[in-house]
C-alpha cells in the first residue's frame, strides 16, 4: 500500500475514536514505523509500504484508537528537547512541567556559588531531572522514587541523555540519613507529585485513566496526600540546611490550601506562578 494510501486508511479508522488530533497521530505512528520523519511521508506519498510494515502500522493504529497514549506506543516522549524512554510503569511527562526546569536552571545560574544538591521527589522517567543535569553541570543532581522499575527505566535515560544523576529508591525523603543532610547543606527541592483529588481522577480520559498508572497521578481525596507527607518530612530536615528552595507542581485549585500547610513550617517567599492557560501550576518557597 503507497503511503498516502494508508494514511488515508488511518484517518478514518481512528475518526470514531473521537481523539484529539487523529491526523497528527496517524502521521507520527507512520513515520515511526518508517523510521522516518513526517516530512517524509508529504514528499514520498506515493511511496509503496512493505507488506510487513503495513501490517505493523495497522496494529500501532488500532492501539491509538483504544486510546493508549502515542508515547506508549513507540516507547518515546521528547521533554525539554531531549528523548525520553517511558512505559507503562511511568508517567507521560507534561509540556507544563518543564516550568520546573526553566525555574531550577534559573535558580542555580544565580546560585552558583552555592554547592547545592538538587533532589527530584517523585522522579517517574526522570525528565526533570534529567534536562536539569543536561544543562547545568555545576551540581549534584539526584533522583528519588518509591517504585524500583520506575527508577531503571530513570537510569536508561540518564545514560540515552549522557547525564550524570543518582537514583534512590525512597518514599519521598524518607531513606535520606541525617548524614547526607550534614554533607548536603544547600538544596533545590524539585517535585511533581501526584496531585489530581481522586474523583478527578475517576474522571479524567481514557488515554489517561485507562493506560497511566493511577500511582502517578492520583494524590488522594483532596490531591494533597503526598504534599503534606513531604511537608511532614522536611519539618525534621529543614533546621539542618544553610539555603532551601523548592519548586512544586500543583493542580490549579490547590494553592491556598498548600500556602497555608506551608506557612506552618514558617515557609518563606511563597509564590505561585501560572502555566500557560492561565492556571496556577507551580508553587514555590524558601527557608
Amino acid at each position: 500500500m503507497r503511503i498516502d494510501k494508508a494514511l488515508r486508511w488511518a484517518y478514518k479508522y481512528l475518526k470514531p475514536a473521537k481523539l484529539h488530533s487523529p491526523e497528527l497521530d496517524a502521521e507520527v505512528l507512520l513515520a515511526h514505523v518508517l523510521d522516518k520523519d513526517r516530512a517524509f511521508l508529504f514528499t514520498h506519498r506515493d511511496q509503496t509500504i512493505a507488506k510487513q510494515k503495513f501490517s505493523r502500522y495497522k496494529k500501532l493504529v488500532q492501539r491509538r484508537r483504544a486510546h493508549e497514549p502515542i508515547a506508549y506506543i513507540i516507547g518515546i516522549k521528547y521533554f525539554y528537547r531531549l528523548p525520553f524512554f517511558v512505559t507503562k510503569k511511568v508517567l507521560i511527562p507534561r509540556p507544563e512541567s518543564e516550568m520546573l526546569v526553566n525555574l531550577g536552571l534559573k535558580y542555580l545560574k544565580e546560585n552558583k556559588k552555592k554547592n547545592i544538591t538538587v533532589i527530584d521527589v517523585g522522579t517517574g522517567s526522570g525528565a526533570i531531572v534529567i534536562s536539569l543535569a543536561k544543562n547545568y553541570k555545576d551540581a549534584k543532581f539526584i533522583g528519588s522514587d518509591n517504585y524500583a522499575g520506575v527508577l531503571n527505566i530513570a537510569r536508561k535515560n540518564a545514560q540515552i541523555n549522557r547525564t550524570k544523576v543518582d537514583f534512590v529508591k525512597s518514599d519521598l525523603l524518607q531513606k535520606f540519613s541525617k548524614d547526607f543532610w550534614k554533607k548536603n547543606l544547600h538544596v533545590l527541592l524539585i517535585a511533581n507529585l501526584p496531585y489530581l483529588p481522586t474523583r478527578v481522577w475517576q474522571n479524567s480520559m481514557p488515554d489517561v485513566k485507562k493506560y497511566e498508572p493511577r500511582e502517578a497521578l492520583d494524590g488522594g481525596k483532596d490531591g494533597l496526600y503526598f504534599y503534606n507527607k513531604l511537608i511532614y518530612d522536611l519539618e525534621d530536615i529543614l533546621p539542618h540546611l544553610k539555603s532551601f528552595q523548592a519548586f512544586w507542581e500543583i493542580n490549579p485549585t490547590q494553592d491556598d490550601k498548600l500556602k497555608k500547610l506551608l506557612k506552618k513550617i514558617n515557609a518563606e517567599e511563597i509564590g505561585t506562578l501560572d502555566d500557560l492557560c492561565g492556571r496556577t501550576r507551580i508553587i514555590g518557597w524558601k527557608k
